[in-house]
């Protein structure tokens, strides 16, 4: 009896299981495929990210020819991103190195990263 009853729960819990690791099979071939359209596109490292979430949010059934014109749009709008990012982690540096040099702690110097990174002028030591 309890042969049997295991029987049942291995045939259970592959038949709930198969479905699932189907999917993942379909998710990986995606992600294996637009890994390489990354690499064939010699897009930079500090883009990888965004292609990959891009591409993979993008319709499954799309053909290659189609995906293949829809890159090079996708590439000329990420340097401009790049470049905000850019810029944001220059302020950080900026901000930080000013808190640092002023001393700051705990919540004085929250106040004053919040201010200078949201680009108003920097609030006064406190």
């Amino acid at each position: 009896m309890k042969m049997f009853t295991r029987l049942i729960a291995t045939l259970l819990a592959v038949a709930v299981f198969a479905p699932i690791s189907a999917q993942a099979g379909e998710q990986q071939d995606r992600m294996k495929g637009c890994a390489k359209q990354y690499h064939e596109q010699n897009i930079p490292k500090d883009q990888y990210r965004a292609f990959m979430s891009k591409c993979l949010k993008k319709d499954s059934g799309m053909t290659s020819a189609a995906s293949a014109t829809a890159k090079p749009a996708t590439t000329a709008a990420a340097p401009a991103a790049t470049t905000a990012k850019a810029t944001q982690k220059d302020k950080m540096k900026d901000c930080n190195a000013n808190a640092k040099t002023q001393n700051l702690k705990g919540a004085a110097r929250k106040d004053f990263m919040k201010s200078c990174l949201s680009g108003a002028a920097p609030a006064p030591a406190k």
